[in-house]
């Protein structure tokens, strides 16, 4: 699965650096480069996460929604935010667990682009802070018996956890590319460093709504994400450009 995605996010940054120039070279023949300055956009993107809704429909065992925006505030930075819900079940070697819960966040992305005149297209590298809340169900757990004729007992349990926490830090790098006006599509892949998570009486978190897989070896893990994006215009602004000698 990973790979798959993988793949999708190194195909959408080929598009990202051959549709521009192809568009850019027609703008050339109609767009004047003397000109002193150019108009940059400011305002609001809104968008969903596109791979959460279509795992819900392919994976019984998750849902899961995330909502993503950004606001431009100057040419090359955008404050940054996602929130969004998971309900996962997972089937561990001797437990199985329902984690549920909802998560927040937040920081900023710089574009490290220079576009052609007209074109809106990033790539970005940013930073978020991260807060989850959440809950784990403990479903059933197996008991080893020391008699072998006995083997091993499922135990259905139904103990729910409730208000536990998880907070972490996110490095994100991703592109952001217009398909149609104000419509953009967003790939990105951010890697996690867990700083603290409550854990549940009896058995270590495993999941974490936001952060994703958990492992006992270290605090890090990876994630990824689809999203497509509607900008909203709230106002714009000259800046700058110099000219062109002849």
């Amino acid at each position: 699965m990973k790979e798959k995605l993988l793949s999708g996010f190194f195909i959408s940054l080929l598009m990202f650096f051959v549709l521009p120039q192809a568009v850019s070279a027609q703008n050339k023949k109609i767009n004047p480069r003397d000109t002193m300055t150019v108009t940059d956009r400011y305002g609001l993107k809104l968008g969903v996460d596109l791979f959460k809704p279509i795992r819900s429909m392919l994976d019984e065992d998750f849902k899961g929604l995330e909502v993503v925006a950004d606001y431009r505030l100057t040419k090359k930075h955008w404050l940054a935010a996602e929130v969004g819900y998971d309900e996962k079940t997972t089937d561990d070697d001797n437990q199985n667990f329902t984690t549920e819960g909802a998560y927040l966040k937040a920081g900023f992305d710089y574009n490290m682009h220079k576009n052609w005149i007209g074109m809106e297209n990033s790539i970005n590298l940013g930073l978020r802070g991260a807060y989850s809340t959440f809950s784990q169900t403990l479903n059933t757990f197996d008991i080893q018996s020391n008699n072998p004729f006995l083997g091993e007992n499922t135990i259905v349990d139904g103990t729910k956890y409730s208000s536990l926490t998880a907070s972490w830090i996110e490095v994100v790098f991703g592109i952001k590319m217009q398909v149609v006006h104000n419509v953009y599509v967003n790939a990105n892949v951010q890697f996690k460093r867990l700083f603290n998570d409550t854990q549940p009486e009896g058995f270590k978190n495993l999941y974490i709504p936001g952060f994703n897989k958990v492992n006992d070896f270290n605090d890090f893990g990876f994630g990824f994400s689809y999203s497509i994006s509607y900008f909203i215009p709230i106002y714009k602004k000259d800046r700058e450009k110099p000219t062109v000698k002849k």
